[in-house]
């Protein structure tokens, strides 16, 4: 019987050690589609910043922004903006804590104010291209996700309280991801699951970050890569091998898929 599984990207298929994607899980996706299960990719990342992965790896479908914008064979499932006036009243409000904000949508990823270096440790952190200045941006529709660079985490719930209709969820030492209220890729995947009708015993979902979480508590196996952190590993039904070490090629094994 098919299978229905989400891959996390970063610290799940790409190894930041290395900067790269394992062969093995090249190897392991590969064949899994080709014995009749589905994958979609499951990130925080914004479509912007996974262009690289698409040309290198095959999905059935695409999970972006935390869940807010889903697609499956080319057809868009789901769409999720912040309201503009919030992300203005956001990046006006962090501005007085000297603290910029990174804003995604579908083909853009810039910021309007860099009074630090931490957007280029986060940068740095999951290697990705550095977001575009454009310190005149007036018009913030159509922004799924915004990132919030930020080292000390110590007024995030001061922050959670000024803006209780937002999602705040710690991606790095350097940065947190805001979305829309409502949950994290779970949302992504429920909304591919009830598309295809698949059973809920017959998902699968892997990962290692703390936004992978409740995806994990969501489907019938979730599993945790070695690298994971340690409540992504207590709510898992199960650890694999860490990505430098063919983590997701043995838990694919270990399923069943191939």
């Amino acid at each position: 019987m098919s299978k229905l599984i989400f891959l996390d990207l970063d610290g799940t298929i790409i190894d930041h050690g290395s900067n790269s994607i394992p062969s093995s899980t090249v190897k392991a996706i590969d064949e899994a589609r080709e014995n009749g299960h589905i994958i979609s990719l499951a990130t925080g990342r914004p479509p912007y910043l996974i262009e690289e992965v698409l040309d290198n790896l095959h999905f059935d479908a695409i999970i972006t922004a935390n869940g807010r914008y889903v697609v499956y064979k080319d057809k868009v499932l789901r769409k999720e903006v912040i309201d503009a006036k919030t992300v203005k009243h956001f990046i006006d409000e962090m501005a007085l804590y000297s603290a910029d904000v990174g804003l995604l949508s579908i083909d853009d990823y810039h910021m309007v104010t860099r009074t630090n270096d931490t957007w280029k440790k986060f940068s740095d952190y999951f290697h990705l291209k550095e977001p575009n200045l454009k310190p005149k941006k007036t018009d913030f529709k159509n922004v799924l996700q915004m990132i919030l660079f930020l080292e000390d985490h110590s007024k995030l719930d001061l922050f959670r309280s000024h803006y209780p209709h937002l999602e705040f969820n710690i991606s790095c030492p350097y940065g947190v991801d805001i979305n829309t209220l409502g949950g994290m890729k779970e949302m992504g995947a429920e909304t591919i699951r009830r598309h295809l009708n698949f059973p809920i015993a017959d998902t699968v979902a892997i990962g290692d970050g703390y936004n992978d979480i409740s995806m994990i508590e969501h489907v019938g196996t979730g599993v945790a890569m070695g690298n994971a952190c340690e409540p992504l590993k207590e709510a898992a039904s199960f650890v694999t091998a860490s990505v430098d070490d063919e983590g997701i090629y043995k838990a694919f094994k270990k399923i069943g898929l191939i």
